[in-house]
């Protein structure tokens, strides 16, 4: 599965596609011609919106999307919004920076999960930008680790299919992020006299046993990887690789936009 492809996903879970379920990308109108979306819809028409959460109230402001073809599937998690859902988006920011967990995390497992228990041949990668970064990573851990099946409660037939499935082999085989929120070092060990549990352990964090399945991509300039990973004080899960120059100088560091200059179409 190429970058631009994983790219092309994490753009299309800031996308609100409920609606669009069952449909080809090619077929979507909410999908629109401009742009990088446009370049997507040309490239992925001919793969189906099989999964979608928009967000919102009662999702605590998650968003994602699947899509499928063959027996791939590519799994984006949307990031950080300027909408009405950003005081979800910002709470959960603010956790994941005190605690090492974030509010979207069960959801984010769970939506994988869910996929996995519908299509057991599959073939998952997963991706995201930004929040949605760190949710990639999250769900990579889990895959890896067979321990997504926890996503459900531990009485529920659910739980014990999925275990089943997983137990067959795994159905992860890549991870990429762009831009992703980072593990933040000081959030392992005792706050208030409470044992703290970020949602990867540190001995896989600082681990190279993951780097060939999991890539974190970032830009110069980006405020998570220059002013967190780069001063030490924060890590992400799997490979960080060097930072790409910003080559939009209209659109800032953080932009997932940066990346499609990095990956041309012709990566395959």
């Amino acid at each position: 599965m190429s970058d631009r492809t994983m790219t092309h996903v994490s753009n299309l879970a800031y996308v609100n596609l409920e609606s669009e379920v069952n449909k080809r990308i090619a077929n979507a109108s909410k999908v629109h011609s401009r742009g990088h979306l446009g370049a997507m819809k040309d490239e992925m028409g001919d793969w189906t919106i099989v999964k979608a959460n928009d967000g919102g109230f009662f999702s605590a402001g998650f968003g994602g999307v699947a899509v499928k073809k063959g027996h791939d599937i590519v799994i984006g998690y949307r990031g950080t919004e300027s909408t009405f859902e950003f005081i979800y988006d910002f709470l959960a920011d603010v956790n994941l920076f005190i605690s090492g967990t974030n509010v979207q995390s069960n959801k984010a497992s769970k939506f994988a999960a869910e996929l996995i228990l519908e299509y057991e041949q599959a073939n998952a990668y997963v991706t995201g930008h930004s929040l949605g970064g760190f949710l990639a990573q999250v769900v990579s851990y889990k895959m890896l680790e067979d321990e997504l099946h926890n996503s459900f409660h531990p009485n529920s037939s659910n739980h014990t299919i999925l275990r089943e499935i997983l137990l067959q082999g795994s159905h992860f085989k890549k991870g990429v992020t762009f831009n992703a929120a980072p593990f933040f070092y000081h959030t392992y060990g005792f706050f208030n006299g409470i044992i703290i549990r970020p949602e990867i352990p540190l001995k896989a964090l600082t681990s190279n046993k993951y780097n060939e399945q999991v890539i974190n991509y970032s830009i110069e300039g980006d405020f998570l990887q220059s002013g967190f990973v780069d001063t030490g004080s924060a890590t992400k899960f799997g490979k960080i690789f060097p930072a790409y120059q910003m080559e939009n100088t209209e659109k800032k560091p953080h932009a997932l936009i940066q990346f499609y200059e990095h990956f041309p179409r012709y990566d395959n």
